[in-house]
C-alpha cells in the first residue's frame, strides 16, 4: 500500500509520528537547556571560586612581603641607630651653636693670637717647656692635653702664666 504524505486521510500515522518527533525534540531542547544552564551554573562557580583562591593568595602574598620587610628592618636597626649618632656628632661639628663649632672658633681664635705674636716678635716666639699636667683620664680626650698645653704656651708668650 502506497502512502500519499499530501493526501489528508491517507497516512494516519504519518500525522501521529510527526507530533511524536516534534515532542521528542522539544523534550530534547528542554534537557539540553537544563544541560546547559547547569554548566553554565558550575562554571560561575567555579569562577567564584576561583576568585576566592586569587584574593586569598593575595592576602597571602602581602602577609608575606609586610613580614619580609619587618625583619629587614630589624636588621637594619643597629646601623640606623649608629648612623642616627654619626648624624647627631656632625650636627655639632658644623651647625652654628653646636658644641663642635665653638671649639672650632676657639682654636681658631687662639691660632690668630699666636699669629698676632709671632709677628710683633719677629717670628720668634720664647719657647718655654709646658707645664706638667695631670695625665688624661683613661676614657678622655687625648687632645685635652695637648690644647692645654698650647693654651698654656700662649699665655706665657703673653705675658706669663697665672
Amino acid at each position: 500500500m502506497k502512502y500519499d504524505v499530501n493526501d489528508p486521510g491517507g497516512c494516519k500515522f504519518c500525522h501521529i509520528a510527526s507530533a511524536i518527533g516534534g515532542i521528542i525534540g522539544g523534550i530534547g531542547s528542554i534537557i539540553g537547556g537544563s544541560m546547559a544552564s547547569d554548566a553554565a551554573s558550575d562554571a560561575s562557580g567555579a569562577q567564584v571560586e576561583a576568585a576566592r583562591l586569587a584574593v586569598e593568595l593575595g592576602r597571602e602574598g602581602l602577609d608575606f612581603q609586610k613580614e619580609t620587610f619587618d625583619v629587614s628592618r630589624a636588621d637594619l636597626d643597629p646601623y640606623r641607630a649608629s648612623g642616627g649618632a654619626a648624624l647627631g656628632t656632625l650636627n655639632d661639628l658644623f651647625i652654628p651653636g653646636g658644641q663642635g663649632v665653638v671649639q672650632m672658633h676657639s682654636r681658631l681664635n687662639e691660632l690668630r693670637a699666636r699669629r698676632a705674636m709671632l709677628a710683633r716678635t719677629g717670628g720668634q716666639a720664647p719657647v718655654q717647656a709646658p707645664a706638667q699636667s695631670a695625665p688624661p683620664s683613661p676614657g678622655g680626650d687625648p687632645n685635652v692635653a695637648r690644647v692645654r698645653a698650647d693654651n698654656l704656651l700662649l699665655l706665657q708668650s703673653e705675658g706669663g702664666a697665672r
